[in-house]
């Protein structure tokens, strides 16, 4: 069976290729020298440079043999694939520098907040509206039509609202886990996102992804010196809002909006850390 490559790009993997698509990448300027790129049998993620096949016979590193978090699954985020660094996570030393984007909770809230109790408030005129006006107790028919259609709008704003605050959510939630892949997190961004969409198990999930999010960033925080004076999740919202979500959901988007201001946080910590990165 061919050798099947993986190579990282962005803090992501890509692939499989076969070792002549690599070639490919390689000519194209796709992949560099510093790249990293791994197959199934490797210790961890090694540069291109390295791969003698690709870019001839070269000195190894002292460090390129140190073993990846999980080394038979290409889709696990390593430190190396985040930050170019080969160090093992839990080290104690400085944390690696990478780029990830900001998080804006102000959207977030709004989204998630003010675009549903706007169509809340329409919908209740339009039930108003709706009243009988005549002895009969009917509306005129063109009146009718409006206040259905006024009725209907304003339903369809109400989950327009609920669904883009959850897709914010998930990329919020995507951008923390991706954050902890150097310090050795439970899961992948990739797996903690979408196995909230497998249905019961993501009941299960769901305290995975969020206070087991909490634990992990708490413990990796605490782990490196030079994140000392990153925020810290408070556990009780993680583990609320799961617990709500199950058992009384009207009350869950109170700790739902509680756990992403603090996710938010955590990302606009991290993105800034990442602005401000030393030379190398």
């Amino acid at each position: 069976m061919a050798t099947e490559w993986f190579y990282g790009a962005a803090g992501t993997q890509a692939g499989p290729h076969s070792e002549e698509e690599i070639r490919n990448l390689i000519s194209s300027g796709t992949i560099s020298r510093e790249t990293l790129v791994w197959h199934q049998g490797m210790n961890d993620w090694t540069a291109a440079g390295k791969i003698q096949q690709f870019f001839g016979e070269t000195k190894p590193s002292p460090q390129s043999s140190s073993a990846s978090a999980n080394p038979a699954n290409p889709y696990a985020v390593s430190e190396a694939s985040v930050s170019g660094a080969t160090s093992a996570p839990h080290s104690f030393e400085n944390y690696p520098h990478f780029p990830v984007k900001r998080a804006n909770f102000t959207l977030h809230l709004v989204v998630a907040l003010a675009l549903p109790i706007i169509a809340t408030i329409l919908m209740v005129v339009a039930v108003v509206k709706a009243g009988p006006t005549d002895p009969a107790g009917k509306l005129p028919e063109e009146e009718a039509m409006a206040v259905g259609f006024s009725f209907m709008t304003a339903m369809g704003l109400f989950y327009v609202g609920l669904i883009a605050a959850s897709v914010i959510g998930y990329i919020h939630l995507y951008r923390a886990f991706y954050c902890l892949q150097p310090g050795g997190c439970r899961t992948t961004p990739g797996k903690a996102v979408g196995f909230l969409f497998i249905p019961f198990f993501n009941l299960y999930w769901l305290f995975v992804a969020y206070k087991g999010l909490a634990d992990d960033w708490n413990r990796i925080m605490d782990s490196y010196a030079d994140l000392r004076s990153a925020p810290r999740f408070e556990g009780w919202p993680f583990l609320t809002y799961p617990i709500t979500l199950i058992v009384f959901y009207p009350v869950a988007p109170i700790f739902y909006l509680m756990c992403h201001y603090y996710i938010c946080k955590g990302i606009n910590f991290m993105a800034e850390r990442s602005e401000v990165a030393p030379a190398s």
